[in-house]
């Protein structure tokens, strides 16, 4: 099986178990999914797994962000202690040499795109448009 194909399939159950956890808010993960692979694009993996571990401290969506992640580059979505894989995967990209940085940082990449692209088709956005929300005024340039 591609790799992108184990991405794809890993993804799409992290997404789903982040759906349908209480503890979890939804529109807080999909906000992650959809945020992240262009942080990771524009900061780099190193700079871009601080900023995540950072939010993952105070929100249960950032930890399950960061270990769906995880599970997706290390193809585990069975694993138990998710803290300790986040961990791992933050470590792996600070201690790693520049050939193994750059394809780590392509794999996060791509990790990060399937799980923004589950997110979008399994959680709903915010409806804030108009629409979407009949009750919103249409704003008119002045």
């Amino acid at each position: 099986m591609s790799r992108q194909r184990t991405y794809a399939i890993l993804a799409h159950s992290c997404v789903l178990k982040a759906k349908n956890a209480p503890e979890v808010s939804s529109e807080s993960y999909r906000t992650h999914c959809m945020t992240s692979p262009g942080l990771l694009q524009k900061a780099g993996a190193v700079q871009a797994l601080a900023f995540l571990q950072s939010r993952e401290e105070g929100s249960d969506a950032g930890r399950y962000y960061m270990s769906s992640l995880a599970q997706v580059l290390f193809g585990d979505p069975t694993a138990q202690d998710d803290k300790d894989r986040s961990e791992e995967l933050f470590k792996m990209a600070r201690e790693c040499s520049l050939p193994q940085y750059l394809a780590l940082s392509r794999k996060l990449l791509d990790a990060s795109a399937w799980l923004r692209r589950f997110a979008q088709i399994e959680i709903p956005a915010p409806s804030n448009d108009k629409d979407n929300n009949p009750n919103k005024e249409e704003r008119r340039p002045s």
